[in-house]
This record gives C-alpha cells, sequence and structure tokens, in this order.
C-alpha cells in the first residue's frame, strides 16, 4: 500500500495554518512566560551554560532527525519500505550519536574551556534520541496535514515542561531546571505523536529505498548543518571567547528574536513545505502561494519586529528583570534581523519543494561562511557587535535570495518587492508615533500595554492608507480561521 501526499485544498491549508497558529502561539507565550520566571531565579551564566550545551545537541539533531523528516514530507509517493527504511536510519542514527555524546562530553567541556557543561551535555543528548525516534511519525502528520494533533501535542509537552522547570527552579535546583523542562517536552512530545499515528515501522527494509531516503537525507542535513553554523556559531564564540555570562545576555536577546519568529512567521511557515510541495508541478500556483504566504507574514511581522526594537528598553527589565539590561541592545539590534527573516522565511521551503536543493545548498554555504567571518571579527569587541555583524550579512546577502527564487520559482522581483512597501510605511509611522509617546509615560506593565496598543491603533491606520486590499486579506484569512478550526480535518 502507498502513502501518498493527500490532493488538499484549500480549506485544508486554512485549518492547517490555524492550528499552526494554536500551536506556536500556545507553545511560545508559555514557554516565553516560563522562560521570563526562570529568569528570576537563575543567572545569566546558569543560562550561558545551558546554551552552550544546548548548541552541540542541536547540531547532533539536525544530523539526522531533520532531513529524515523533510524526506518523508517532500517524496510524492511513500510505500511501507521506504518508511520502514526513514525511521531505522533515524533511529540508529540516533542510537549512536547519544552514545557517543555520553562518551566524549567531558572532551567538549575541555575544548570550549567550560567543563561545566559536560554533565549538562550527557543529559540533554537523551532529548536529541526523542526527536530523533519521533520524526518520522511527525513528519507523516505533516504530511497528511493533521496540525491539530501536532497542536495538541506540542501545547501538552510544553505545560507539562514549563510547570517541572518552574518547580525545580523555584527550589533552587538552578542550571537542573533548565535540563528537566528540556527533557520532559521531548520526552512527553514522542509518547504522543506515537500514540496520534497509526502507521508502526517494519523490519521490510531494502537497500534501494534505503539509499533514496539517504540520498535525499543528505542533501536536506547539509544545508540544516550549514544553517546550523550560521545560526549558531555566533552563540558558541561568545560562550567560548567572552564567556558563559556573556552568552547568558546574548542567549536572552536572541531567544526573543526566534520565538518572535515563531509566533509570527514559523505559523504559515509549518504549512509551507507540504503546501509547495503539492504544488511543484504548477509553478504559477505555486507563486501565487509564495507571494501570498511571504505577503501576509510581512504584515504581521514587520510591525512587531519594529515594535520591539523601539520598546525592549521596557520590556527586558519589565519581563526579566533589570540585572538583564545587557540584552537589551542585542534585542533591539535582533529585532531589525527579524525584520528582514519574517519576509525571508518561505524561500528553503520553496526551493526544496521545488527540487532545487542544491541551489539552496549553495545558497546556505554562502550565508554560512559570511556569518562565521563576519562574528569572528566583531566577537573581540563585544555581544552587541556580534549582533550588528549578523544584521549586516542578513540584509547584504537578501538580493542574492531574491535571485534565486527569479530562476527556481519564476516570481518577478519587483512584484515580490512591492508588496513589502505597505508594511513597511505603515510600520515607520507607528514606531515615529510610539518612540515619542514613550518619553511621556511612565516604566510599568500598564504603560507599556498602553504604548502596544497605540502602536496597534496607528499600524492599523498607516496600513489602511496605504494598502486597504492588505488589510483586508488579514481581516479576510482571520475570519476563515476559527470557523475552519471548528471542523474536523478530513
Amino acid at each position: 500500500m502507498t502513502v501518498a501526499a493527500p490532493a488538499g485544498d484549500r480549506p485544508d491549508v486554512v485549518r492547517a495554518v490555524a492550528w499552526s497558529a494554536i500551536e506556536k502561539w500556545g507553545t511560545r507565550i508559555g514557554t516565553l512566560v516560563v522562560f521570563a520566571v526562570l529568569s528570576h531565579y537563575l543567572s545569566p551564566t546558569d543560562f550561558g551554560v545551558v546554551a552552550l550545551a544546548s548548541i552541540f545537541i542541536e547540531f547532533l539533531t539536525i544530523l539526522i532527525e531533520r532531513g529524515v523528516g523533510q524526506a518523508v514530507i517532500q517524496r510524492s509517493e511513500l510505500d511501507p519500505v521506504s518508511l520502514n527504511a526513514a525511521f531505522w536510519l533515524s533511529a540508529g542514527v540516533g542510537v549512536v550519536l547519544t552514545l557517543t555524546t555520553l562518551v566524549t562530553a567531558p572532551l567538549v567541556g575541555e575544548l570550549t574551556g567550560q567543563p561545566a557543561i559536560a554533565p549538562v551535555l550527557r543529559w540533554l543528548s537523551f532529548g536529541f534520541l526523542f526527536a530523533c525516534l519521533a520524526s518520522v511519525p511527525t513528519a507523516l502528520l505533516q504530511r497528511e496535514f493533521q496540525f491539530k494533533l501536532l497542536a495538541i501535542r506540542r501545547l501538552l509537552a510544553a505545560t507539562a515542561a514549563g510547570v517541572s522547570g518552574v518547580l525545580f527552579a523555584v527550589t533552587g535546583q538552578g542550571v537542573a531546571s533548565l535540563v528537566v523542562q528540556s527533557l520532559v517536552q521531548g520526552g512527553i512530545a514522542l509518547v504522543f505523536v506515537w500514540r496520534a499515528v497509526p502507521w508502526r515501522p517494519g523490519i521490510s527494509v531494502t537497500s534501494t529505498a534505503m539509499r533514496e531516503i539517504g540520498r535525499f537525507t543528505v542533501a536536506i542535513t547539509a544545508i540544516e548543518v550549514l544553517t546550523f553554523l550560521s545560526r549558531r556559531s555566533d552563540d558558541l564564540m561568545v560562550g567560548a571567547f567572552l564567556g558563559v555570562t556573556a552568552l547568558g545576555y546574548y542567549t536572552v536577546g536572541y531567544r526573543i528574536l526566534l520565538y518572535a519568529i515563531e509566533l509570527l512567521t514559523a505559523t504559515i511557515s509549518a504549512v509551507a513545505l507540504p503546501a509547495f510541495a503539492r504544488l511543484q508541478d504548477d509553478r504559477p500556483a505555486m507563486r501565487r502561494a509564495f507571494y501570498r504566504a511571504t505577503r501576509l507574514s510581512a504584515a504581521i511581522a514587520v510591525p512587531c519586529f519594529a515594535g520591539m526594537a523601539v520598546l525592549a528598553g521596557r520590556i527586558v527589565p519589565l519581563a526579566f528583570g533589570p540585572q538583564w539590561r545587557p540584552a537589551v541592545p542585542v534585542m533591539q539590534v535582533l529585532a531589525i534581523v527579524g525584520i528582514l527573516q519574517s519576509v525571508t522565511y518561505f524561500d528553503r521551503s520553496a526551493l526544496i519543494a521545488a527540487g532545487a536543493t542544491r541551489r539552496e545548498f549553495v545558497l546556505t554555504l554562502v550565508a554560512t561562511i559570511g556569518n562565521v567571518v563576519a562574528f569572528a571579527i566583531a566577537v573581540r569587541f563585544g555581544i552587541v557587535a556580534v549582533a550588528v555583524s549578523f544584521l549586516i550579512r542578513n540584509y547584504t546577502f537578501w538580493p542574492i535570495r531574491i535571485r534565486a527564487l527569479v530562476d527556481v520559482v519564476g516570481l518577478s522581483a519587483s512584484t515580490y518587492l512591492r508588496q513589502y512597501v505597505a508594511p513597511v510605511l505603515a510600520s515607520l509611522a507607528m514606531v515615529g508615533v510610539v518612540a515619542w509617546a514613550e518619553s511621556r509615560v511612565g516604566a510599568n506593565w500598564l504603560d507599556l500595554l498602553a504604548l502596544v496598543a497605540l502602536g496597534v491603533a496607528v499600524y492599523a491606520a498607516a496600513a489602511a492608507v496605504f494598502s486597504r486590499s492588505l488589510v483586508r486579506e488579514l481581516a479576510a484569512m482571520a475570519i476563515h480561521l476559527v470557523p475552519s478550526l471548528a471542523r474536523r480535518p478530513a
């Protein structure tokens, strides 16, 4: 029996986006609240130790878990033998790498000059194994647009993990609270996804199926490894050269950026690859879907990141405590990076769905080299300089990615860029008004909420002036989300 990608229609995608939104917003808002609570009980050094150890765990995870998952999603048809090959490839490498991490953790601590990360690394390695074992069933749910089940899974896991982490923190367990939070989330997510998927791996595996899955996995993994180096080499350099305390400050600013991207952009992006994959043989339809995804994402994300840049001096002390003020300028710079990343978040999904994995690999390689060189130069000047170098590299590289989309997907560069004019102009108007009002109010939560409400009102009014069609499109999407959730997916 062959597992084929469902034909799908627009309601399928709308429901998927709706449940993806619930998952991203529910888990990330909850995680951000937990993160804020933990920041009052843990020191920047505690966060830095776990952040440094997490770099190595994330690197090992992408070696197999992400590549196999995307291979399952991308294939137009999947037979049971191919699914078996995907699972045993992921599980086998997962076991080997987990055992390797347990043995080599002290060596990693010595090489980084931070021996305190060795026990943390050992415990976190089990979370890596959880992710590898869950990769195939999770991909099957994404492939079949079962985002309701994925949302429930993430919400349950994040809630249990958050409660566990806070309980450990308030009882004075320090770094262990962050480790427990990670392991509980991974363990619950693993159990849930296997209960949600009726498929079970068999022992029937052929060398042909293993080679086919392995070939695609290697290509995607190469891209993911380069992306990891591009995005996390700054953490590694800050931790190694400036110490785990500086990394703790940098982590707060950078994590807020990542959470914001997931809240504002990854909601649609989670659906992008399976949606684009359905349209891989219909380039005009793929272009229309790409324009729509980037247009809606920019309309939501650009003003939010612009507002974060203006209000970071209030957000960080209120949410995390005055001891975290060194993270404010990092957050402001990275918020400007987030503006660009919110509109380029879908590039990879479109290129991979179109089969241009080699082109994406070259693009990621160039970006990675640029980031590593920029970080290596900037790290001696402090964490703010590292963030600025990341900003410069992102904006100078954007035209290259646009060229790739023009060549592969066939989009019009002028059409692509015009759709960002209204969100950017409306956001500039919002920033001007909020910056003026900020100097005239106090520094408590009520004043912050008032500034946010003012920003929303100004942006909505300005957006209506610059592009009424965009406002109507956002309103239509919002109207479709609620009834979509009430209907059971087919």
